[in-house]
């Protein structure tokens, strides 16, 4: 919201969502990512269906912008596999987190290059 113009950065399946870190009053600002993944969807929103929400219990946290929505999407494509027994793209593809990476140098988007340290349980971790 704060880019002044929103709307711009969800054209072409959000592939310019990277440039709002490079704006001048975001740029260096963000120290800690922290993503809420306690009971997720993994299918459409903005409406929750209960069908594809399920108590992860979890936090995701990291410095890295990109690394984080990576390991938040490696949950949601994992947990799509076992809801339906088999892969399930997600449409339109997330490319706006590989953009992130190789167009606005954010982070990484590669899973081998990101380092997980896990605490608590591992039932369904999905990683």
């Amino acid at each position: 919201m704060y880019s002044g113009s929103p709307s711009s950065y969800h054209q072409s399946n959000s592939a310019k969502l990277g440039e709002i870190w490079n704006l001048p009053f975001v740029k260096g600002k963000t120290k800690l990512v922290l993503v809420d993944s306690l009971y997720p969807l993994c299918d459409k929103g903005p409406q929750p269906d209960p069908r594809y929400q399920w108590n992860y219990n979890g936090f995701i946290a990291g410095t890295d912008p990109v690394a984080v929505e990576t390991v938040c999407l490696k949950i949601i494509t994992e947990k799509r596999k076992v809801i339906r027994g088999e892969s399930w793209p997600l449409s339109p593809p997330p490319i706006c987190v590989e953009a992130a990476d190789k167009v606005y140098g954010l982070g990484t988007s590669r899973m081998d290059q990101i380092q997980i340290k896990h605490s608590g349980w591992d039932h369904e971790l999905l990683l």
